[in-house]
């Protein structure tokens, strides 16, 4: 809800207004849960089920990088931040991952 509407044109809705509501609708989920994992989840643990990465670290962690597209700064949220280098530390990530990154270097060029 925050990221598709900005990049890819059949989830956006009829009208600015609209879309720009759903983005923050979308940030305010986003902020929550990342506030969930940072003062929640990460401090009683290194990742989200236990002391090793599971499939399911890697599936939210694929998710929430997707808000990298819309320029979203994780730094408020230093757990999450590591839990989140720790995730892409993982052999093979940056095979799996490669898309992304072409894509947010692509974005990052045309920034310039």
């Amino acid at each position: 809800m925050y990221v598709y509407p900005q990049f890819l044109v059949k989830y956006r809705l009829p009208n600015e207004s609209a879309n720009e509501s759903l983005i923050e609708n979308g940030i305010h989920l986003l902020t929550r849960q990342l506030n969930k994992l940072e003062n929640e989840i990460l401090t009683k643990r290194s990742y989200l089920c236990g002391d090793t990465p599971t499939v399911a670290d890697s599936y939210v962690a694929t998710t929430l990088l997707q808000a990298e597209w819309a320029d979203f700064n994780f730094k408020m949220w230093p757990r999450v931040t590591m839990w989140l280098m720790r995730v892409m530390d993982q052999p093979h990530w940056d095979t799996v991952h490669a898309a992304h990154t072409a894509f947010l270097d692509e974005m990052k060029e045309c920034a310039d």
